[in-house]
């Protein structure tokens, strides 16, 4: 009876060890899914953040006349100056699309970002941006609407994954103000 009683006990408690690491197998499983996506969402807020600040650290470089940002909006800007080097002043514009123009991706928040460089035709990039909006400052720190008044602007990005985990999307935010000195 003992001996049933022991052979009883024993497979209760592997039942329960077997159970427990099962669940710590899957708690595993999550946290690396979500670490995935949480770290691919940093990586394309880092490569997206890298090529703002190459043209937008730019604008007004080698600009000879006085427009050197052609449009200042919330949501879009179109800055100008020699971003390649090469001598020739170029503009470039940043926006955002609509969400129905992403419509193969699972997200329905994320919009299209275009980055057209003097007058080609614009093409969208999927970066996951959901909210892209801009600030623009006087010399004096106040903000401004007019062009010719900007001295420096602040850029505030958000960016979400494509794909949700148990129900949620991963997001990063991003923001930086930007003083070129060629705007002095």
């Amino acid at each position: 009876m003992n001996a049933v009683l022991d052979l009883l006990g024993a497979t209760v408690i592997s039942a329960f060890v077997t159970l427990m690491l099962m669940n710590v197998n899957n708690n595993l499983s999550v946290t690396a899914s979500e670490q995935y996506m949480n770290t691919n969402t940093q990586q394309n807020m880092v490569a997206l953040s890298d090529m703002l600040h190459f043209d937008l650290k730019n604008t007004g470089y080698r600009v000879t006349d006085s427009i050197k940002i052609v449009r200042a909006e919330s949501e879009r800007i179109t800055v100008r100056g020699d971003f390649d080097n090469n001598g020739v002043v170029d503009s470039v514009k940043y926006y955002l699309g609509q969400t129905s123009e992403l419509s193969n991706t699972p997200n329905p928040n994320d919009k299209p970002l275009y980055r057209v460089l003097n007058a080609a035709t614009p093409v969208a990039s999927n970066w996951g941006v959901t909210s892209m909006k801009f600030s623009y400052y006087d010399s004096l720190g106040n903000e401004t609407t007019y062009r010719s008044k900007i001295r420096s602007f602040k850029i505030k990005l958000q960016i979400m994954s494509a794909f949700q985990y148990d129900g949620k999307y991963t997001y990063s935010s991003w923001e930086k103000l930007y003083k070129p000195r060629n705007l002095r």
